[in-house]
């Protein structure tokens, strides 16, 4: 630290020489190396002294950014690599708790440096994207390694209220255009809030911190479009611990209304389809005592609201030539709210069949509720009527040959720009074959139940008339034949139903 400290004393006695500075600069990186890599450097040093240093160099750099001409780049360079040489300093020592503890103890240090390097007009400057990337690594490192640390950069920079750039900084960390910063920025998050931690509620309940936990959604939804990037594990286990909290429904209201779905909402369903694989794929013993009734209760409730909602804009755009754009937004929430279903079934199943007692055991009645089988049921109905099957070989004109009939290939569809809502009907038939499937001889009798509820609804005609091919809901037809496989196994009164059925005679209604 000597040689750090006397190469910042020999250039603040030369400010005009750019060898001094490069000295300095060159002195303070070697340094942050060995601290970096040196438990016992760490344990020799000083963190009062570290801090009295670094706050000596980065307090003369605000002085000058403050006061200089913003065009003079070479001077402003060698200013900002000095500032990003001292800040690397508290990244690299901020390993040791000692010296973590000092971010969070000198908190109004660093909200004065905060107050320059995150105004909005030097976020996006060429010259001090390096310098603001440390900075937010130095919090990840305070964060990672202090709790109390933790506890007050969380209330400063994350849930505080203000237009002060030290009080939205990790907003503004997660909004920069260096993904590096970006990136670090969501290990923030992430390492404040582990598994059962009280904050992750403030993700749902403070505004502030639900506005942070939004731009994640949208990173994350900009990545998938990326070949490689690091924010989706983020992301995903950001989400995930929202899960063990039994966050997620709350969540999910917060960023929208009932009766929509936001692009927020959408992308949160998403992460939590990929949550939800991994917990049927690779169950842990946290996610076994998860929540399950909390979080997948809410999804319940929201299919019912939007397929009510789906069924009547159905109607009016294909009778009253209604606009379709939130007919087109519910389908959206629908598929990824089935899909989140089907993978919360299949995690019911797995522990049912095991005869675990578990929340996740618990969701089967719930998603075999009267009333989910009936809205299903009817989204099934109305979505066949809306958009009738688009057989994948259709014969292109409308003629068929003397002495054939009409099949099923050559099924008319609307001719007007009605959505097609591809996947839908398939997805909603995926759930109903998964809630139809018993988990076990103890398992039978409630199996029964909804069989039999779904044949009092029709729904028997219903899955039979999804049997044929359909472009627009791919594999349909298997997704048709094992639902009605289950729906009448060892049920003689829906056999009998399918049994009296007659084949409509060439030319007959």
């Amino acid at each position: 630290m000597e040689g750090v400290a006397a190469s910042w004393n020999a250039w603040r006695a030369a400010p005009e020489s750019a060898h001094a500075a490069q000295c300095y600069v060159n002195e303070a990186t070697m340094y942050a190396k060995t601290l970096a890599g040196s438990e016992e450097a760490r344990d020799a040093l000083s963190p009062a002294d570290l801090w009295l240093h670094v706050r000596a160099v980065l307090d003369a750099w605000t002085a000058y950014e403050a006061q200089v001409d913003p065009q003079k780049r070479k001077e402003r360079a060698t200013w900002a690599d000095v500032a990003r040489a001292a800040l690397g300093l508290v990244r690299n020592s901020a390993v040791d708790p000692r010296h973590a503890q000092m971010i969070g103890t000198h908190g109004r240090d660093v909200q004065r440096w905060m107050q320059t390097l995150l105004a909005f007009e030097r976020m996006s400057d060429p010259l001090l994207l390096v310098p603001i990337r440390v900075l937010a690594q130095c919090l990840v490192n305070g964060v990672t390694s202090a709790p109390d640390t933790r506890s007050m950069l969380w209330a400063a920079h994350v849930t505080a209220e203000g237009t002060q750039p030290w009080a939205d900084a990790i907003l503004r960390l997660l909004s920069s255009p260096d993904e590096r910063t970006s990136l670090a920025a969501q290990v923030f998050l992430l390492n404040c809030v582990p598994p059962g931690d009280a904050r992750l509620r403030d993700l749902v309940h403070t505004k502030p911190a639900r506005r942070a936990m939004e731009v994640v959604l949208h990173l994350y939804e900009a990545a998938l479009y990326e070949e490689t990037s690091e924010t989706i594990p983020i992301t995903i286990a950001l989400v995930d611990r929202l899960f063990g909290a039994g966050l997620i429904g709350p969540l999910l209201d917060a960023l929208g209304t009932d009766d929509d779905i936001h692009p927020a909402q959408l992308t949160l369903l998403r992460v939590l389809i990929e949550c939800l694989h991994q917990h049927v794929q690779t169950p842990t013993a946290e996610q076994v005592d998860a929540p399950w009734v909390a979080n997948i209760r809410p999804l319940i409730d929201r299919v019912m609201a939007l397929s009510q909602y789906a069924t009547n804009a159905m109607h009016q755009v294909a009778n009253e030539g209604a606009e379709a754009q939130g007919l087109v937004r519910a389908y959206m929430g629908l598929l990824a709210l089935f899909e989140c279903l089907h993978w919360a079934g299949l995690r019911a199943h797995q522990d049912a069949s095991a005869a675990r007692t578990t929340e996740a055991a618990a969701l089967l009645p719930l998603l075999r509720e009267p009333a989910v089988l009936g809205a299903t049921i009817e989204l099934l109905r109305q979505a066949r009527s809306f958009y009738p099957p688009k057989a994948p070989f259709a014969p292109s004109g409308a003629s068929v040959p003397d002495g054939h009939a009409k099949s099923a290939l050559h099924t008319s569809v609307p001719d007007d720009d009605r959505p097609g809502l591809p996947h839908l009907k398939r997805s909603a038939l995926q759930l109903l074959g998964t809630l139809s499937f018993p988990a076990g001889p103890h398992d039978r009798a409630a199996v029964r139940d909804v069989q039999d509820h779904v044949r009092e609804l029709g729904g028997l005609i219903d899955v039979l008339s999804l049997t044929a091919l359909d472009e627009l809901n791919p594999y349909i037809r298997e997704h048709a034949v094992f639902a009605l496989r289950n729906l009448l196994e060892q049920n003689a009164a829906s056999q009998a139903l399918v049994r009296e059925l007659q084949p409509i005679p060439s030319g007959g209604t």
